[in-house]
């Protein structure tokens, strides 16, 4: 597939970005190890809709490229990322902990903590690589779907 190198490159970028703008807002600094998650994630959501769709498949801008598909997504991660977040709180509580009791190398705590931001990322970044994919489809003469409608 010829797009399929910039629709990458295009999730990649929308992903770390994201990722960036999250980790800005939710911890008030730029987490590296997010951003490095978005990365992943934005190539990996921007491969989704032609997942969902092949190429070489009549349909191929049906269900998985409509904004429809990527609403559902964009909810998925939304709840996910919630939880997430949770799950990364409560192991910088343990790793601060593990500091203050005069552990020297805390560092079962602290591979759990920047597994925990990773996946944070990637989860921000995967519907941001969604949304790239259709951007770039939008500006092809089929267009993307609403619903099963284009637009």
């Amino acid at each position: 597939m010829p797009d399929k190198q910039k629709h990458q490159i295009a999730g990649a970028c929308y992903g770390s970005a994201f990722a960036g703008i999250w980790s800005i807002r939710e911890t008030g600094s730029i987490d590296p190890t997010i951003i490095a998650g978005g990365l992943l994630g934005g190539i990996l959501g921007a491969a989704i809709p032609d997942s969902l769709d092949p190429p070489d498949s009549p349909r191929h801008r049906g269900f998985g490229h409509s904004l429809l598909a990527a609403g559902a997504i964009c909810g998925i991660c939304a709840d996910t990322i919630s939880n997430l977040t949770t799950f990364a709180e409560e192991e910088q509580r343990r790793f601060d902990a593990c500091i203050e009791l005069g552990y020297q190398y805390p560092l079962l705590n602290g591979i759990r903590l920047q597994a925990a931001l990773l996946l944070i990322g990637v989860v921000v970044g995967l519907p941001a690589g969604v949304i790239s994919h259709l951007i770039l489809d939008n500006r092809s003469p089929d267009g993307i779907r609403l619903f099963n409608r284009q637009i």
